[in-house]
């Protein structure tokens, strides 16, 4: 018995540790603490959107030595998450050279990339003498508790975290509409999930897509949690389906590799060939897909087929909305209750800024 609780008091300081620390996003700026550490580095290195490119390596090194007390491979991915267009709708970091790209190409090793900060990305962190700080792992440095954007970085960049107990999905918006949304809770303290919704009517992907549930929307800015079906969008030129959105999260090699093995298994049939044409560029969020269809084949019930029998053009995704706030976990949060946190937040600012 004296062991269980000795092992008991461990985990849950384990488990206390990992889920502040390192596995769930702050709920004012939508960052986990490794996010944090690579923009507050890169802004301590002086790599600001005009200024000359730095190895990722050499970026990722200070990060790792000052703030970071980990492997470099998890803050190398953090920083290549940040930066890239089909997953975030404002990257707050550019990193050069190959950072994968939409169909699903690996990114490069960080000894051939390089990094800046975004215009977005380096905006918080000029005003972050104006929050409070903490010290690093070996109380030699300070850091701040928090990047203070102005925009609303956790809904509009979205954040997935999986803890000890406890997981984040918080699926991506469009930057004006949670703007617009903000603006609203800020002139009406008393504004509901229903009056956001007249300005933020639901997610809105880096890869396009549309949800198919929409009822389900309110539920989940309402309670927390919920689950949103989303397909692809196409078009169909006589034997040609052109497909231009795709779900989020989801990757052009992972649909040609499902399509394929779907054909090689009889799981469909009536597809002549499909090619991916989409811009390979790292920058890019657009696609290109062609379906050409078989003679006699109905392209729409293809279409249908494809993505009843498939996961890979109809997925859903999911809104599990926790977060840290005041150095406590926050479960399941209204949508209402984050656009008053976070002009709480905006607030104190600036006041500490003012005086």
């Amino acid at each position: 018995a004296e062991l269980d609780k000795i092992m008991s008091n461990f985990y849950l300081n384990y488990a206390y540790s990992v889920n502040l620390s390192r596995a769930i996003p702050t709920l004012v700026d939508g960052l986990k603490p490794v996010h944090r550490r690579v923009l507050y580095g890169a802004y301590e290195l002086g790599l600001a959107p005009a200024s000359r490119l730095k190895k990722s390596a050499a970026l990722i090194g200070h990060v790792l030595g000052k703030y970071h007390p980990h492997g470099d491979a998890a803050a190398y991915e953090a920083a290549i998450f940040m930066s890239q267009p089909w997953k975030n709708n404002l990257p707050l970091l550019y990193i050069s050279c190959i950072m994968g790209n939409i169909s699903g190409d690996a990114y490069a090793a960080l000894r051939y990339t390089e990094a800046q900060l975004t215009h977005p990305g380096i905006s918080g962190l000029r005003m972050s003498d104006h929050v409070a700080h903490e010290p690093n792992f070996d109380g030699t440095e300070n850091i701040p508790t928090f990047i203070p954007y102005i925009f609303q970085n956790l809904i509009i960049n979205g954040q997935t975290g999986i803890g000890c107990g406890i997981t984040v999905n918080i699926p991506p918006h469009n930057v004006g509409e949670a703007i617009d949304a903000t603006i609203l809770s800020a002139k009406n303290p008393n504004a509901t999930v229903d009056d956001i919704l007249q300005v933020m009517p639901g997610p809105d992907f880096p890869t396009g897509g549309k949800i198919t549930n929409g009822y389900a929307i309110r539920d989940a800015y309402e309670t927390g949690v919920g689950i949103f079906g989303c397909e692809c969008t196409y078009t169909i030129n006589k034997n040609t389906i052109e497909i231009t959105e795709i779900p989020f999260q989801t990757s052009l090699s992972n649909i040609t590799k499902t399509l394929k093995d779907a054909l090689k298994n009889g799981t469909i049939s009536g597809i002549q060939k499909f090619q991916d044409l989409t811009d390979q560029s790292c920058t890019n969020n657009k696609v290109k897909y062609y379906i050409k269809v078989a003679a006699g084949v109905d392209p729409q019930v293809l279409m249908e087929d494809i993505m009843s029998n498939l996961d890979c053009l109809r997925t859903s995704v999911s809104w599990i909305f926790n977060a840290i706030h005041d150095n406590k976990l926050a479960f399941r949060v209204n949508l209402v209750r984050y656009f008053n946190e976070l002009i709480k937040s905006q607030k104190q600012i600036i006041l500490t800024k003012v005086y």
